[in-house]
Formats: structure tokens, C-alpha cells, sequence
């Protein structure tokens, strides 16, 4: 029962910790450009 619970919360908890990621690579490449 506690597996099922977790598939169920884990998608929507990844899909925001995604956001965050894309969001500091995004910041990390426009650095990169800017200094090249």
C-alpha cells in the first residue's frame, strides 16, 4: 500500500524539482554564453 502512495505523489513531486533543475542549468548556460 505505502509503494502505491509513493508512485502516485513521486510524478508531481519530480515534475517540480525538474522545474528548479532546468531552472539553475538555464541560469548556468547563460553564464557560460556570456563569458564565452
Amino acid at each position: 500500500m505505502s509503494n502505491a502512495s509513493i508512485i502516485k505523489t513521486t510524478p508531481e513531486w519530480n515534475t517540480i524539482n525538474w522545474a528548479k533543475v532546468q531552472r539553475k542549468v538555464f541560469k548556468l548556460q547563460k553564464k557560460n554564453i556570456s563569458s564565452c
